[in-house]
């Protein structure tokens, strides 16, 4: 419970009411199985439902970890290389970064800091939650709407560094 404090849930609200919509679903299969010959099906959609809020706990938990994991993992990144993380959060991908570079390197997170986007999300969190990792002198955070920053942002499937744009992702 306190890893899940600490780092937060993706769209807390999305899994509590697959949860929710599947025990209701799951309980009146059992309470009416006799009523109507259609309960299995109701029995089927809340087990489906239970478990989809399972997964997408743990995809948020879990799950988004091992993906960044293997991504970087084949990317080459110079450790004095500026990082900006748009959408921070609780600072996953940019705490990746950040472990990955020098002092001359640097990472940003900017983010809206909106607890419907993910439980527990405070500038002041992911500040703290940078801190314990100590990487304090190469990553930092701000509040901003990156829909309104003055450079123009392109995200594709490729990942690139600006003096090398032959370095893609995906190609």
């Amino acid at each position: 419970m306190n890893t899940l404090k600490k780092q937060g849930l993706d769209a807390p609200i999305v899994p509590l009411l697959y949860i929710i919509a599947g025990l209701v679903a799951t309980s009146c299969a059992v309470i009416f199985r006799n009523n109507y010959s259609g309960y299995l099906w109701t029995l089927l959609y809340g087990i489906i439902m239970v478990l989809g809020g399972l997964i997408f706990i743990h995809t948020s938990m879990r799950g988004k970890h091992i993906i960044w994991d293997n991504i970087l993992s084949t990317l080459t990144i110079p450790n004095d290389s500026k990082v900006l993380d748009l959408g921070t959060g609780h600072g996953l991908v940019l705490l990746k970064f950040a472990s990955r570079l020098s002092e001359n390197g640097h990472a940003t997170g900017i983010d809206l800091w909106r607890n419907q986007d993910q439980s527990n999300n405070s500038i002041e969190n992911t500040q703290n939650i940078i801190k314990s990792y100590h990487l304090d002198k190469v990553a930092s955070v701000q509040t901003a709407n990156p829909l309104l920053l003055k450079e123009f942002v392109t995200i594709q499937f490729s990942m690139y560094n600006q003096d090398n744009l032959s370095i893609t992702y995906g190609e």
